[in-house]
């Protein structure tokens, strides 16, 4: 399966500040999927007028938090909200806001991976003085 241009680029534009991408991980076993992503998830999905590429970021990382068992994917994707120059503090409030939904197991899970991955990209996010309220 070939990748179109389209979905190569917009793919670029959200992922070129992360060191590695999910999309390596699978192209050598599983090139197929690498192809879907760029062409269906970014070229089509991603593509799409209406939100706005922040917006569209914490869509995705609500809903992988949410689900669970997505740990991957999540990590990818805050990674994609720090390149999209979405503030962290910001990611955190939108994890507590799905908290009376997805649950606290969930919501904690997804902090634990933003603090990793806000520690991988020397991000800064002791929020411990804000006030909280």
């Amino acid at each position: 399966m070939e990748i179109n241009s389209k979905g190569e680029s917009i793919f670029k534009e959200y992922t070129s500040g992360t060191k590695e991408h999910l999309t390596s991980q699978v192209s050598k076993i599983a090139p197929d999927i690498d192809a879907y992503i760029k062409n269906f998830v970014f070229g089509e999905i991603y593509a799409r007028q209406g939100i706005n590429k922040q917006e569209k970021v914490l869509a995705t990382i609500t809903a992988l938090a949410a689900m669970g068992g997505c740990e991957t994917e999540l990590h990818t994707h805050i990674n994609t909200a720090i390149n999209v120059k979405i503030m962290p503090k910001k990611i955190i409030d939108t994890l507590i806001q799905i908290l009376p939904y997805a649950g606290f197991p969930r919501v904690i899970n997804a902090i634990s991976i933003c603090k990793q991955v806000f520690k991988e990209r020397n991000v800064p996010f002791d929020f411990s003085e804000q006030n909280s309220h």
